[in-house]
This record gives C-alpha cells, sequence and structure tokens, in this order.
C-alpha cells in the first residue's frame, strides 16, 4: 500500500449472510449557515432580489397605464393591448409575489400545520 491510500474494503458477505439492510443508514445533514461575511452577503443578495421583484410590480402596473394612454392617444390599437397585457401582467405578478414570501417561507422552515 502506497502512502496516503486508503485500505481496501473489506469483501462483501455471501448472499444470505450478513446484515439484513442491504444499505446503511444515511448521515443527517444539519444546514449552517456560509461562515463570515459570506452569510451576510447572501442574505443581503436575498433581501435586494426580492425589493427589486417587489418594486418592478406596480412600475409594470404604470408602464402599462401610459402605454394604454398613449395607445388610445394615439390610436395605436396594439399599444393599447400590450398595456392592457402589462397591466393584467402586473396584477398576476403581484398576487405571485405577495403568496410567494409567505410559500418560501413555510417551505424553507418546513412548518405546514
Amino acid at each position: 500500500m502506497r502512502p496516503g491510500q486508503q485500505p481496501a474494503p473489506p469483501p462483501a458477505p455471501p448472499a444470505g449472510q450478513g446484515t439484513t439492510d442491504p444499505l446503511p443508514p444515511l448521515p443527517t445533514v444539519v444546514p449552517r449557515p456560509l461562515p463570515g461575511r459570506f452569510g451576510d452577503t447572501a442574505d443581503y443578495l436575498g433581501g435586494v432580489i426580492m425589493s427589486l421583484a417587489g418594486w418592478s410590480v406596480p412600475v409594470l402596473f404604470f408602464l402599462g397605464v401610459l402605454t394604454i394612454g398613449a395607445g388610445r392617444l394615439w390610436g395605436n390599437r396594439i399599444a393599447a393591448t400590450i398595456g392592457a397585457g402589462m397591466v393584467g401582467t402586473s396584477v398576476l405578478a403581484g398576487v405571485l409575489w405577495a403568496s410567494g414570501q409567505n410559500l418560501l417561507k413555510t417551505i424553507a422552515t418546513g412548518d405546514f400545520g
């Protein structure tokens, strides 16, 4: 055996002998925060992303309203239709954003009760 080399595993018992459980138990993994400043950075970036997502919803809504108004003002049906789609998308995104935070928190904590 060379230095640094691990020893060979023991031979497997013949079929029908040995333990009744064919697989060893899996170790329990306990999540830990990242060490030092990396854990704080990850929390900060998550907060920034959630804030940007939250601010994008009303911005999309008001841009959709402006697009509808501009489409009506200049007689462009396509622009008005796109604006209506933007308003509808912003309403759906707002509902998903509001419920998504609680859903993610529920999944992360495992508190389903």
